[in-house]
């Protein structure tokens, strides 16, 4: 990132990471993002790729689906979802 390049191109940096530890990285790209610099992501996990800006769905080589998410959530706010979670799963069973 010292060299300020064009391009950052994550290859499924999310991929054989828990729930928690996927948010983290994707918040931290989210930065990255709002510093400036422009990422492809590319990821097979859908709930992943809904955190970005746009999504562009591909099948066999064809593009089916290229979108703008209005609706996209910050990794922080998902962070909150989780722990909301966590504390009531850990309610219910106490």
């Amino acid at each position: 990132m010292a060299n300020r390049p064009e391009l950052v191109l994550p290859d499924e940096p999310t991929g054989n990471l828990d729930s928690r530890t996927s948010i983290e990285i994707m918040g931290l790209l989210q930065a990255l993002n709002q510093s400036g610099f422009t990422l492809v992501i590319v990821t097979l996990e859908l709930d992943i790729g809904a955190s970005g800006k746009r999504g562009i769905i591909m099948r066999d080589g064809v593009v089916i689906s290229d979108a703008r998410n209005e609706r996209c959530r910050s990794a922080g706010e998902e962070i909150d979802a989780l722990n909301r979670s966590e504390t009531d799963a850990h309610l219910n069973r106490t």
